[in-house]
């Protein structure tokens, strides 16, 4: 039977943990934007064996707590972004992860994360931030963001990535937007940036736009990192 808490408030931030069959299984972390947690949970779960315990964090303020640094709008259907990442880094790390370990009586075998769009750039970004995350997931991650690709190449992971998965949909560069229509182009720089200096990296395509199956795409993606 799946036990979890709904609309635990950890921090000022609803969160939902799908907790695993064991208290070792690996911890997932995953930004959502519109509750769509249990659905991934429900997709994961069909795609793989392998236990987990998914912490899934409500983001309501996502273009600011998912972006390293402020950049303006580059589309005119959106808000530009505030960069406010690592301030809510320091909230997941040093609140938010401890005190649902803590209220589980979790040991996970390692603490991952996951996420989609700004949710993947900000899975990436992570790495440079903190160490407490081994794995990471960035789905149809907003790689274009400016000045990532080139921060990726000057910087030095914090982290010691254990596996890296990124994937992307196959249309997603097909856009009239000429910020977005780099999409292609800067993740598979990151891709090879990561390979050349060692690190375990798996790029996947799949697919459609960046709209197109969201929830299996990550669940994809989870599961490459618990296998």
């Amino acid at each position: 039977a799946m036990r979890y808490n709904q609309n635990m408030k950890v921090d000022g931030r609803e969160i939902t943990v799908f907790q695993g069959e064991y208290k070792t299984s690996p911890l997932i972390v995953l930004n959502t934007v519109q509750g769509e947690g249990e659905e991934i949970h429900k997709i994961t779960k069909g795609l793989s064996a392998s236990d987990f315990t998914l912490l899934s964090v409500q983001i309501d303020d996502w273009n600011s707590a998912m972006t390293p640094w402020r950049a303006e709008a580059v589309a005119s259907w959106d808000s530009g972004y505030e960069g406010k990442a690592d301030e809510y880094i320091e909230s997941l790390t040093q609140r938010i992860i401890p005190g649902v370990i803590v209220r589980y009586s979790l040991c996970p075998s390692f603490i991952a994360i996951a996420g989609y769009s700004l949710g993947g750039l900000f899975a990436l970004y992570s790495m440079y931030r903190t160490d407490i995350f081994t794995r990471f997931a960035s789905v149809s991650g907003s790689l274009w963001y400016p000045g990532f690709a080139e921060y990726t190449e000057k910087n030095i992971p914090s982290a010691s990535p254990a596996r890296i998965y990124i994937s992307l949909g196959n249309k997603e560069a097909k856009t009239g937007n000429r910020i977005m229509k780099t999409v292609a182009d800067c993740t598979e720089r990151i891709c090879s940036h990561y390979s050349r200096i060692g690190m375990d990296t798996f790029f996947e395509w799949n697919e459609g736009n960046h709209f197109h199956d969201a929830p299996l795409r990550m669940a994809k993606g989870i599961r490459y990192l618990i296998s």
